[in-house]
């Protein structure tokens, strides 16, 4: 990976760590779990603290403590009957929205719909707008597996960064991540607010915002491969 794209994945990564705690204990096998039920049924499902499962855990479900976990990740969204609904994967519909075999969701930014085509069987499918030009754009995201048709079709735009392949669909130029953050900002607005997929550039961007990079999608799911492995999440 060219040093400035590992730059920006550490970046990313560090950002993403500190809010999620991921590189500790249990974090990310519980969130995996989570992720991976919130992602299922036409518009996600909602799910109980208490009904998780995480892959290697068994039949036994999750212990209190990592209910606890489950409580502690930043910026969770939860209905009126305390189960979850919301954490990067969302049943809440945004701009970003993800199709993938077990069902259809959202999430919160471009960012944690590559993510998520990285952890839900694929392949995966994102659609969403652009925010300059208001025109759809999407991306799929598909493990090598998925057969050679796929890998011929995105010749010239996919990602050697894993075992997956990302092609961009429906005019996808640009997708945009952080570049800096600012210190005590809440998550979704310091890192979700900026990430976004792009048929065409602004014609202006106010000084006054924050800064972000431009990246080629296969760029930019190269360093969201990287992120997800440098939290343990692949």
């Amino acid at each position: 990976m060219p040093q400035p794209l590992e730059a920006l994945a550490e970046l990313l990564a560090a950002r993403l760590d500190a809010a999620f705690g991921f590189t500790g204990g249990r974090r990310a096998q519980v969130w995996l779990a989570l992720a991976r039920s919130l992602a299922q049924g036409e518009g996600g499902t909602p799910v109980r603290t208490d009904s998780v499962r995480c892959y290697d855990m068994g039949p036994g479900g999750v212990s209190p403590g990592e209910a606890d976990i489950i409580r502690s990740f930043p910026c969770t969204q939860w209905d009126d009957q305390g189960r979850v609904v919301g954490s990067l994967i969302t049943g809440i519909p945004t701009p970003h929205r993800l199709v993938h075999p077990g069902g259809a969701a959202w999430t919160w930014c471009i960012f944690d719909a590559m993510l998520a085509g990285l952890v839900l069987p694929g392949p995966v499918r994102v659609q969403s707008t652009c925010p300059a030009s208001g025109r759809e754009v999407g991306l799929d995201v598909r493990p090598l597996r998925a057969g050679r048709g796929f890998r011929r079709c995105s010749e010239g735009n996919r990602s050697a960064a894993g075992p997956w392949r990302i092609r961009a669909t429906e005019a996808a130029n640009w997708v945009t991540v952080p570049a800096a953050f600012e210190p005590g900002m809440d998550l979704r607005a310091d890192f979700c607010c900026r990430t976004r997929l792009w048929a065409q550039r602004p014609a202006a961007i106010g000084s006054e915002s924050a800064p972000v990079a431009w990246l080629a999608p296969d760029e930019a799911f190269a360093v969201t491969v990287e992120v997800a492995r440098r939290l343990r999440l692949v």
